[in-house]
Formats: structure tokens, C-alpha cells, sequence
């Protein structure tokens, strides 16, 4: 069909599904979900700092973090401006609300929409809206609501000011 395997997530990123396509891990096929939506009406541009764009639209469906699960919405590729991003898979939603290339509204990233307070259907939208990714090259970890000072050498994270309203740093 029109859309192909989207990646919703990336947060296994310890290892690749060795027996997926050639390696390569694809963990949402919308041909296999009876409860996918595509809203074409709801395309949106996304343009990055080197002025490449990839063109998507808007979709919906169920998504599952561990224990948490919820209807939300995400962007399905279509194409892109140059060959270098043809495989573009997804990406887990880590960043924030924001408009499209040309002011359009971009589907809210995943992160939001699981812990969206009016999403009746999540059983997340109680968690705080904070979240805690660890990585290294051995694996990857996605903290919910906040974080775990068990995770953390020394146990404890402080948070600075950034640039960007509505955004912080950790160190």
C-alpha cells in the first residue's frame, strides 16, 4: 500500500532484529493492524537544518510501551526530498509539540500523546510528563514519569535551563 513499515519506536536500541528484514527492525506494519487510520487530509512537511524535507500524513493507531498503551496519533513517510532519507523508520517521539515546515499541525510526539491527560484512551495519562532515556552501546532504556535514581550512578539528576522555552537539560 501507500505506506510502508513504520517504526514507531526506536528505543530497542541495543540490538537488531536479526531475523526481521535483512537485519533490519521493523516493529509496526500497518497492513496488520485492524485499528490503523491514515488521515490523508492531515499531511505536514517536516524540514531539517540542511533544508531536506520529508513529506508524511497523519496516523493513528494503538501503541505499547511496556505497560503503557494508547491510541495515538504519528506521521506516516511518503517521501522525501533527497535519496538520503528514503529509509527514514520513525523515530519514538522525544520531542515537543510543534508546526509543520509550511505551519501545519504535526501529529504530537509519542511520548505526549501517551501521557496526554485527555487521551481516554491511555492508561498512561496519569504519568507526569517526563520521561528518562539512558543509552550505551550494550543497550537502551525508556523511563515513564520521570526517573529511577536506581538507574543512575550516584542517584541523582539536575535539571538546567535551556534555550528553548518548554525545554530542559539534564546533566
Amino acid at each position: 500500500g501507500m505506506f510502508r513499515g513504520v517504526a514507531l519506536t526506536a528505543l530497542a536500541a541495543a540490538a537488531l532484529c536479526a531475523t526481521c528484514a535483512e537485519g533490519r527492525q521493523v516493529l509496526y506494519q500497518p497492513s496488520r493492524s485492524e485499528t490503523f487510520v491514515a488521515h490523508q487530509e492531515l499531511p505536514f512537511v517536516v524540514q531539517y537544518a540542511d533544508s531536506n524535507a520529508i513529506e508524511a500524513t497523519t496516523c493513528v493507531d494503538y501503541v505499547q510501551l511496556g505497560e503503557y498503551k494508547a491510541r495515538v496519533p504519528f506521521g506516516c513517510f511518503l517521501r522525501a526530498s533527497t535519496p538520503m532519507l528514503k529509509d527514514v523508520d520513525g523515530v519514538a517521539g522525544f520531542g515537543i509539540p510543534k508546526l509543520g515546515a509550511r505551519g501545519e499541525t504535526l501529529p504530537m510526539p509519542l511520548l505526549y500523546a501517551l501521557t496526554d491527560p485527555r487521551n481516554v484512551e491511555s492508561n498512561a495519562a496519569h504519568l507526569k510528563r517526563k520521561f528518562t532515556f539512558f543509552a550505551s552501546k550494550d543497550g537502551a532504556e525508556l523511563q515513564l514519569g520521570g526517573y529511577d535514581p536506581e538507574a543512575i550512578v550516584g542517584g541523582e539528576m539536575h535539571e538546567e535551563k535551556s534555550l528553548s522555552a518548554g525545554e530542559f537539560v539534564v546533566g
